[in-house]
């Protein structure tokens, strides 16, 4: 199954194309590469020991989903998201993984419930790592999401979760974060999927997400936060 760029693996018998893609991929997800950086084809291409035309069509894919913008005879530069397109994601992840719960909560078993404690262990144990916790928040979220058992709903959800690794990240370092309602959070989601009420855990989803956008978009909206 698909996973986050936080989660992301070079497979056998990928073409040099797509090693490309995942690498520039992964690096703008992580902010290796900041918003309107230039990024040099020549030098990537060194960098992976592969000729520079695979890059090149790494960078005019990641340009048609929107994450570089290139330019004629000067490279490509990374576009980042606006607040309005974080907010947008934000939207979508509601509506996708308040469906993905809902569906999860008359399938979830104890070997499920057990799977999330355990993550969430691993999630409260990795705070102060920022880039550790916000991998580790990936796969919970990932795997609570795949207990529906609906692959292409998982896919698109997986995908929403690469694109604001970064804003994520960004948040955890500059916010004031709290271990406990951290931990209290994503138990809330726990216990709605143990009801195995597919009405209470779409609810609780729904708010657990809602509620980061104000504290993510007061952050992004900070001139110094986006330097």
């Amino acid at each position: 199954m698909h996973k986050s760029a936080a989660s992301r693996t070079s497979e056998p018998g990928t073409t040099a194309e797509q090693e490309a893609y995942r690498f520039l991929f992964q690096a703008i997800c992580h902010g290796r590469f900041a918003t309107g950086q230039r990024i040099v084809a020549e030098t990537i291409a060194a960098e992976l020991s592969m000729s520079r035309m695979p890059v090149r069509e790494a960078l005019r894919r990641l340009h048609a989903e929107g994450l570089v913008i290139l330019r004629p005879n000067r490279g490509a530069i990374v576009r980042g998201l606006s607040i309005e397109e974080v907010q947008d994601i934000f939207d979508m992840r509601v509506a996708l993984e308040g469906l993905a719960i809902r569906v999860a909560a008359t399938r979830c078993t104890d070997d499920h419930l057990l799977t999330l404690e355990r993550l969430l262990d691993d999630m409260d144990a990795s705070v102060g790592d920022v880039e550790l916790w916000v991998q580790r928040h990936c796969t919970f979220h990932e795997f609570l999401c795949s207990i529906s058992g609906r692959t292409r709903l998982y896919e698109q959800i997986c995908s929403l979760y690469a694109l604001i690794e970064g804003p994520m990240r960004l948040w955890i370092e500059q916010a004031t974060f709290k271990r406990k309602r951290a931990r209290d959070a994503h138990q809330e989601l726990i216990d709605a999927l143990r009801t195995r009420d597919p009405e209470i855990a779409e609810r609780v989803m729904r708010e657990h997400i809602e509620s980061t956008v104000p504290r993510l978009v007061t952050i992004l909206e900070t001139p110094e936060s986006r330097d």
